[in-house]
């Protein structure tokens, strides 16, 4: 009987250890476009809970940190994705289309799974008078680990701003935004634990 009792409890340790949630992290060091020079800078900071019971506490969230985005450039919105490849070899063009493992349009980071890329995060907003672009937001599909985690891919801040996909008829549309020329990108790498005051909800 104490044997059984025994059995019993190493199994449910294990089981509560084996379902306790891990936190991801990673980091992406924006760099200006060598086919468009300008003198863009930021970073942008990962952080997902794997395993977490509640379904809004696994959401990924990220931090956006940008300076130096021109004014001139008639938009004070740039569309913002992640792209398949981390490849840097020929600057921002490398890094090729967005990420896109399941096949779909273009859309809006609001949008449906199957009415939106893995790596459609929509616009972000400059501040009209310092070029600054600071933002936080969650998203509920991408992802920092299993089968379609975006480590080690590429995220690019594009010139103009993203239509989300709105014109069905135009292959342009539904499949970049028309989010035109690539201003600054960079690589996701796993980091350390990242301090809660780097995130700003």
């Amino acid at each position: 009987m104490l044997t059984t009792i025994f059995f019993f409890a190493v199994l449910t340790v294990g089981w509560t250890r084996m379902r306790e949630p891990s936190v991801h992290y990673a980091v992406c060091n924006l760099r200006p476009s060598s086919v468009l020079p300008n003198n863009i800078t930021g970073t942008i900071y990962f952080r997902q809970t794997h395993g977490a019971r509640k379904r809004k506490d696994r959401y990924m969230q990220v931090q956006v940190d940008v300076d130096n985005v021109s004014l001139l450039d008639n938009t004070n919105k740039h569309g913002f994705h992640v792209h398949e490849f981390g490849d840097t070899s020929a600057g921002c063009p490398s890094m090729g289309p967005h990420y896109n493992p399941r096949g779909t349009l273009h859309g809006d980071i609001m949008n449906q799974p199957t009415d939106r890329h893995v790596g459609d995060w929509g616009n972000l907003q400059q501040d009209p008078v310092s070029g600054k672009i600071k933002v936080y937001f969650v998203d509920y599909l991408t992802k920092l680990h299993g089968p379609e985690s975006i480590l080690g891919r590429g995220v690019v801040l594009h010139a103009g701003q993203d239509d989300l996909g709105v014109n069905k008829t135009d292959p342009g549309s539904t499949s970049t935004g028309n989010s035109g020329a690539r201003l600054a990108c960079c690589v996701i790498a796993r980091s350390a634990p990242i301090p809660d005051d780097k995130f700003m909800p």
